[in-house]
């Protein structure tokens, strides 16, 4: 039997991550940014806006300032007077142009000149997006203290015990299998810090270090017998469409950089230069279609079965990830013949202090309370498991687990 933790955005907003709404907004901050050091004197110009232009041309940039005006009536010159409620979320931003995208239609605008947005434009759209949120997220992190996530880490690897008078600390044999549906590496950072290697349950071909300039075969971690599933990928993991080779960036957001200075990163197999980061967008219309992807959902569904306590921290349980709803399904009905699961939310909101986020205004802070309608979501899912809503936020539970309640 195991433990299963599900990590949502809530769990990645205590250590000072962006919410969906929050992504959005701050992406405005970031165009407002690159359109007036572009127009201005080129001296003035930022490391980030330098790095962004690397990989978005400003005609791209256009599009995506025009795809929002268009679709979403928000604006460089509106965007500020909305309310953080207002914004539409990178589901919501990405999955309008993934189902036309696949779905191989154009789109057809009255508004601004009779604008038509067909296949290979809605895709360079996309691209971009992908690329310029992701740079949002490393940017929100690249200095987060990491508390909440470290805590968790520590209480699945150690048990804290008293012997004789005094504290004596042993290593936990019970599994957890932990679930993240984060881009963000706040959870494996949190393992490497206790020299552990996270179990991806990825069979990667090469470990890879940017900062080294060079492969690595050698990871000099120690293995795990925790899993740590991040089925909508993660910032560093890495991709290679011409020769199916996948990396593994130890510590970095390599799926970035690579994607930033790619000429200087060519594939170490086959030496193409279009290594891609692995980010599946958290849209109704996910590409799974990559062995390895389909590999860890069906190491993840063996998993599941075991589950004896399941726990969903910062985690709405949104209709658009089907595949991981499908998956826990799935393991309930497997699971009935033998013990009732039990499913403990842990979805309060913990707001980040402004001293660890100051990037973070008081506005930015807002957030609503969890309330019936979210037990209730559950309660209608798992209809052969007990439900258990803690009315805990995602610090506590780091603090308490496994004891909590």
């Amino acid at each position: 039997m195991c433990d299963v933790i599900v990590l949502g955005a809530g769990a990645s907003r205590s250590d000072c991550a962006p919410l969906q709404q929050e992504l959005v907004k701050k992406f405005f901050e970031l165009l407002e940014s690159y359109n007036k050091l572009t127009q201005n004197d080129a001296s003035l110009e930022s490391a980030e806006i330098s790095h962004i232009k690397r990989f978005v041309s400003r005609v791209q940039v256009e599009e995506i300032r025009k795809y929002f005006a268009r679709f979403w009536n928000i604006s460089l010159e509106n965007y500020k007077t909305l309310d953080l409620d207002e914004f539409p979320s990178f589901e919501e931003v990405l999955g309008i142009l993934d189902l036309a995208y696949l779905r191989k239609e154009f789109i057809k605008t009255r508004r601004d000149s009779y604008a038509t947005y067909y296949t290979k434009r809605i895709e360079k759209i996309r691209t971009a997006l992908k690329y310029l949120i992701s740079f949002v997220i490393y940017k929100e992190l690249e200095e987060s203290k990491r508390i909440n996530h470290d805590t968790l880490v520590e209480k699945i690897l150690y048990t804290q015990i008293d012997k004789n008078g005094q504290t004596e600390i042993i290593e936990n044999q019970k599994k957890v299998v932990i679930i993240s549906l984060n881009y963000d590496i706040l959870i494996d950072n949190a393992f490497l810090k206790k020299k552990v290697f996270p179990n991806y349950h990825v069979d990667f071909d090469l470990f890879f270090d940017p900062q080294r300039e060079q492969g690595a075969g050698n990871h000099n971690l120690n293995d795990t017998i925790h899993s740590l599933f991040k089925i909508h990928g993660s910032l560093n993991w890495l991709y290679c469409p011409a020769c199916h080779t996948t990396y593994y960036t130890a510590g970095v957001k390599g799926g970035l950089r690579i994607l930033m200075e790619s000429s200087k990163y060519p594939c170490e197999v086959c030496k193409s230069k279009h290594l891609e980061p692995v980010i599946i967008p958290p849209t109704f219309y996910k590409d799974l279609s990559r062995p390895f992807l389909q590999n860890m959902y069906l190491t993840l569904d063996k998993k599941l079965r075991d589950a004896e306590n399941i726990y969903f921290c910062g985690y709405s349980f949104p209709d658009a990830d089907i595949h991981l709803k499908y998956l826990f399904k799935r393991a309930e009905i497997y699971h009935t013949s033998n013990k009732i699961q039990n499913i403990f939310i842990c979805n309060k909101p913990t707001p980040p202090k402004t001293e660890d986020c100051p990037q973070f205004s008081k506005e930015n802070k807002k957030t609503s309370n969890p309330n019936k309608a979210e037990t209730l979501r559950y309660q209608r899912f798992f209809r052969h498991s007990k439900i258990h809503p803690l009315g805990i936020d995602f610090k506590t539970f780091a603090l308490k687990y496994p004891n909590v309640l």
